[in-house]
């Protein structure tokens, strides 16, 4: 089962390289990493660029800056994996198994435990291009639009009983201005745990 990762790049240089790594981590190798950037002004296009040419697994993409929705539909088009799941540049997976155990059946809508982001969301390329499951562009919290529409076609869900995707919040890039914190997303759940440290 090859699994396409889709990750919009917009002026992540402090973050990027951990992102990407985090992937390449995984004992799980049957992937490809998709970097789309987003018309960056900074050196992420420069780094995307150095890891598509040490890694047949990533492939970049450069496009005009369209917005997070324009940069996962590039991502969708180009994608080649049985299954697709996306991150953000500035995130990352702490747990190197996240790749590997699916575990569980059961209708989780139901049971109250299914966040409405994308990032912790693995769906067959062929549901999504079946039903026509692009972003929309121009409207905020187009994850849980995407999603909801996503799930009207899905007929099974399986989860990963395991906290793995850091949510970095509150940096100047993030669509958040708070103050910078580690967040990480436990999807079934549906909680944030917050970390204590601090970015530097």
């Amino acid at each position: 089962m090859k699994i396409s990762i889709i990750i919009p790049v917009y002026n992540s240089t402090l973050y990027l390289k951990q992102c990407v790594e985090s992937i390449l981590a995984q004992p799980y190798h049957n992937f490809e990493i998709l970097l789309v950037d987003d018309g960056s002004t900074d050196d992420s296009p420069m780094i995307c660029d150095e890891y598509a040419q040490k890694d047949d697994r990533i492939v970049t993409i450069h496009k005009q800056n369209g917005g997070t929705s324009d940069a996962r539909n590039v991502g969708l088009e180009k994608a080649s994996g049985d299954y697709i799941t996306f991150m953000d540049n500035d995130d990352y997976w702490s747990d190197p198994d996240a790749l590997c155990d699916i575990i569980k059946v059961e209708n989780l809508i139901k049971a109250g435990m299914l966040s409405v982001t994308v990032w912790t969301k693995l769906v067959k390329t062929s549901l999504i291009r079946e039903h026509d499951l692009y972003f929309k562009k121009g409207i905020r919290n187009e994850d849980t639009d995407w999603i909801a529409r996503m799930l009207i076609y899905a007929e099974r869900f399986e989860w990963y009983d395991k906290p793995f995707y850091v949510y970095r919040k509150g940096h100047e890039t993030a669509q958040t201005s708070q103050k910078m914190k580690y967040y990480m997303v436990n999807d079934l759940k549906n909680i944030i745990i917050e970390y204590t440290q601090y970015a530097e």
